[in-house]
């Protein structure tokens, strides 16, 4: 069902369920407007081309999944014994951060984000089709090298990756060697993978890693002896706002705005006049 929440519940609610609550407050209060922002966006579009699917909401979220938005309640759950200081810490970014929206040429910016980037953050015309911003373009995010979660790994033999890539490809032709099986065949300037050879068929690299369940599309793949290896960075898609860098900028001492218009070059933060 469509539930009604207001501005400043959505924007606490978003906070929760997209940054750890530990995360430094400049970090949080970048993360809420960059929620508030893309809130907004959608409601705009929504509401120049309404989506019947949504039954006259803004916009989908899946508070079950922690997915974009998390009611109190839910945070609650979450949180356990720590709720009141992780709230009040995800309370204080939102509140203080919904006086404020991203801009870019006057209109709400498409404020993408992801968990951790590979060390510089993709240009989003690689990731979505048309969806190339002047401010979502590749910036440096060395911050991320630093994350724990930076490098993944993912292990898949040889019979096992031939289950899942035959059953995604119909007609697929793989060569007896399995080493003939994948090749990386061209990365963004981010190195992200954007086109892999997949025997005698290709894929986007965002397909690949949908198919295999990798934590990014910035990988590197080896197989020996029957055995494929996938060394991964990064988490997510990569575009736009990377969490872990905006933590690590806001530690070195960076503002929110700093943080926003690093991430989002061009754009321009302006008072919300909803205000709350």
């Amino acid at each position: 069902g469509v539930e009604g929440v207001g501005a400043r519940d959505y924007v606490r609610g978003a906070v929760a369920a997209e940054m750890p609550a530990l995360y430094h407050p400049e970090a949080l209060k970048a993360q809420a407007v960059a929620a508030y922002t893309y809130a907004v966006r959608q409601a705009l579009a929504q509401r120049a081309a309404p989506d019947p699917a949504l039954k006259g909401a803004d916009f989908e979220a899946d508070p079950q999944n922690a997915r974009r938005w998390l009611s109190e309640q839910k945070a609650r759950e979450l949180y356990g014994d720590r709720f009141d200081l992780y709230w009040s810490r995800v309370c204080t970014a939102a509140d203080q951060a919904g006086q404020y929206i991203l801009l870019y040429r006057g209109q709400p910016a498409a404020t993408a984000y992801h968990a951790i980037s590979a060390g510089s953050t993709e240009d989003a015309r690689y990731v979505w089709p048309g969806g190339g911003q002047p401010y979502l373009t590749a910036v440096e995010s060395p911050g991320d090298l630093l994350a724990a979660g930076y490098q993944s790994t993912a292990v898949f033999p040889a019979a096992r990756l031939r289950s899942i890539l035959e059953a995604a490809l119909p007609g697929l032709a793989l060569p007896a060697d399995p080493a003939g099986w994948l090749a990386v065949k061209e990365r963004s300037p981010s190195g992200y993978v954007t086109r892999a050879a997949v025997g005698d068929q290709e894929v986007t690299g965002l397909r690949l890693r949908g198919l295999l369940g990798l934590r990014s599309s910035h990988f590197q793949v080896r197989e020996a002896g029957g055995v494929f290896t996938f060394a991964v960075q990064g988490y997510g898609h990569g575009v736009g706002l990377s969490q872990n860098g905006a933590d690590y900028m806001a530690r070195q001492g960076a503002a929110f705005d700093q943080i926003l218009l690093h991430y989002y070059p061009g754009t321009v933060l302006a008072l919300s006049s909803a205000g709350g």
